[in-house]
């Protein structure tokens, strides 16, 4: 049965401070590997963000989808897929964002200061967007050590981390057990920040993905399979 290959959780260095590779090499790796498509989910303004902290809403935002842009240009000539996603930082913890569109946040100025999680969420959901708790139990010195697994407001938790080293695998199986326990979807991303990074945590979808409003629904139904170094999860 045919399956189509996409990246969840990807950063471009033209808008993630983290990252280290460019949107459109990015893009041509996973083309090279026969993926039908990618979401760009660089750090959004409120966390590593390459877009200026002090600026006008809307060229904070231009900032901010600097890679995105760069990466659906380079997608659209090489046939490539992308949909625009983001990493949403709320007290320590990331949240993946997809299905929504550049509109929603030029209208939204207020997005980096919302003060509770769930007013966050509603926004996203009423929008048609989804909402994922990205790597819930990893643990790092840029992350406060008391971060919440917010299962309880997310409608999905990444369980599978392509970035975590082999000795950091339990943080994904806690993630795992924890989704399976409030019967919550999983998704796996690689979190790739550079090449070296590319494909090592993937979702394969039974249907094509077109558009953002595709990969909602489909994360929502739990319809992907997840894809860790080419092996399954």
């Amino acid at each position: 049965m045919k399956e189509y290959r996409w990246e969840l959780h990807l950063h471009t260095l033209e808008s993630s401070r983290c990252a280290r590779s460019r949107a459109a090499d990015m893009v041509e790796a996973y083309h090279a590997l026969g993926f039908e498509g990618i979401v760009v989910t660089d750090h959004f303004v409120n966390g590593n963000s390459r877009a200026p902290a002090v600026a006008p809403w809307k060229t904070r935002i231009d900032g901010f989808l600097a890679g995105y842009r760069a990466a659906r240009r380079a997608g659209e000539a090489c046939g490539l897929r992308v949909l625009l996603g983001w990493e949403y930082y709320f007290e320590g913890g990331d949240f993946l964002t997809y299905g929504l569109d550049e509109d929603f946040l030029y209208a939204h100025e207020h997005l980096a200061d919302l003060w509770d999680l769930a007013d966050y969420v509603r926004l996203v959901r009423e929008a048609g967007g989804c909402v994922v708790q990205a790597h819930p139990f990893r643990t790092a010195w840029y992350m406060p050590p008391d971060v919440r697994q917010r299962w309880d407001v997310v409608d999905a938790l990444e369980v599978y981390n392509g970035s975590h080293a082999p000795g950091k695998r339990d943080w994904d199986e806690r993630a795992l057990a924890l989704a399976r326990r409030h019967r919550l979807p999983g998704i796996a991303g690689s979190d790739a920040h550079s090449l070296s990074m590319v494909n090592t945590g993937v979702m394969a979808f039974p249907s094509s993905i077109s558009t953002g409003a595709d990969l909602v629904d489909a994360i929502r139904q739990g319809r992907g399979r997840l894809l860790r170094l080419a092996k399954d999860f």
